[in-house]
């Protein structure tokens, strides 16, 4: 979120991936997390994140294979109570206690402990919105390995993601409306269409990878 100032006190949906998204921290076995060493010094490790940073809140968080989803929160400071603007991050100018600056951390005190590097150099950020989407976001946290395993196990899924959206009184419905060819248009075929709510970096490159091969999608969104 380029101009938003990361020491706002507001929850956090935070993603850290691997490099190249190997399988650094585990394996998702019949719909669980089995996390060897390193996985549980990466569940270790963020649980930790307020003895370093005391404005910050941890809440739910899960360490799938090649990636690390949590939610935090942080909370306001004197800087902020009185007034001051707003404290951004630049290329070599950390922010002490920014959301950045914890994040850095975190990964480098998981490096130093496995012994290598292991991750991407960013992240992903999403900034809470409200009380219903965190707990949205929590059950989205408590689900991924379920999740993981349909795409890791059960070959082809034919949904993923938040099936409750579906039970929903209003959900709108955007439609592929098939491939474009040099022949025309080919209608979308039955059993072929990806369902989902676009909501975590597992989805999204569930979106980019049907973009790529040409496979319809259905979007869901609740309103």
């Amino acid at each position: 979120m380029q101009g938003w100032d990361f020491t706002s006190p507001v929850w956090y949906f935070l993603t850290i991936c691997t490099k190249r998204m190997r399988s650094e921290f585990g394996t998702v076995l019949n719909g669980n997390m089995v996390p060897n060493q390193a996985g549980k010094v990466a569940a270790r490790f963020w649980h930790e994140i307020p003895q370093h940073f005391p404005r910050a809140i941890v809440d739910e968080c899960v360490v799938m294979p090649n990636h690390v989803h949590g939610l935090l929160q942080l909370t306001a400071d004197d800087w902020q109570f009185r007034g001051h603007k707003e404290r951004l991050e630049s290329f070599g100018k950390p922010v002490a206690g920014s959301i950045p600056t914890i994040m850095r951390s975190y990964k480098a005190a998981v490096s130093r402990a496995i012994g290598r590097s292991v991750w991407q150099s960013r992240f992903y950020e999403v900034r809470v919105r409200d009380d219903a989407a965190c707990e949205n976001i929590r059950r989205y946290i408590q689900q991924n390995p379920a999740n993981f395993s349909v795409v890791e196990e059960c070959g082809e899924p034919e949904s993923l993601g938040n099936k409750e959206l579906l039970k929903l009184s209003k959900v709108g419905f955007l439609a592929s409306r098939g491939e474009d060819t040099p022949h025309g248009r080919l209608p979308v075929k039955s059993g072929e269409a990806v369902i989902s709510g676009f909501l975590s970096t597992m989805e999204r490159a569930v979106l980019r990878a049907c973009l790529k091969h040409k496979r319809p999608v259905d979007w869901v969104a609740s309103y």
